[in-house]
């Protein structure tokens, strides 16, 4: 996501977001007509205490691998996800840093129509992290794929779309009455 984009704006934009990429672009300063998150959260560490004891010690573990040995532990994460690649040594160590540590924050979702798409076999963000994260949101519709991981956009790309169109489709509609 590019913070220098020039807006239009007599223009309507949707935003896409898959996972921390939604708190993106929650947080930006665009403003756009839809928002749509893919296995997305707003705190990923989860609101309810019992959650919020299960993931916090995950996610410390995982900063702490990622500053031994930044490389491995972001094949270990990918791997996880249903993705196995192989990295370069390349990676921007400062960047991915400042998102693994974005992963501790928590933000309010704009309060604009917004689609989550979830899957129920994600390991990264879960069922029950999405249900901690937005039940109570206005403007928010959640659709969950069957057996669906991290990579859903991915691995059901023809799904998602056909998702997202029905629902950029009803907010259309629903602006003309």
């Amino acid at each position: 996501f590019r913070n220098d984009l020039i807006i239009d704006p007599q223009k309507q934009y949707i935003g896409l977001g898959h996972s921390l990429g939604f708190t993106t672009l929650s947080q930006s300063t665009i403003n756009f007509d839809i928002i749509v998150g893919l296995q997305c959260f707003c705190n990923f560490l989860g609101q309810d205490e019992k959650l919020y004891k299960i993931r916090k010690p995950k996610l410390d573990q995982m900063l702490n691998s990622f500053n031994i040995n930044p490389k491995a532990c972001l094949e270990r994460f990918y791997n996880i996800c249903g993705y196995n690649e192989k990295l370069e040594n390349n990676l921007d160590i400062t960047d991915l840093s400042t998102d693994l540590q974005m992963l501790y924050n928590s933000f309010i979702p704009r309060s604009l129509p917004t689609l989550i798409i979830g899957g129920t076999s994600d390991k990264i963000v879960p069922k029950s992290l999405i249900e901690d994260n937005f039940r109570n949101c206005d403007n928010m519709i959640i659709k969950y794929l069957p057996f669906a991981g991290h990579t859903l956009g991915y691995d059901l790309s023809d799904k998602i779309i056909e998702i997202i169109t029905s629902f950029i489709h009803d907010q259309k509609i629903s602006h003309r009455n």
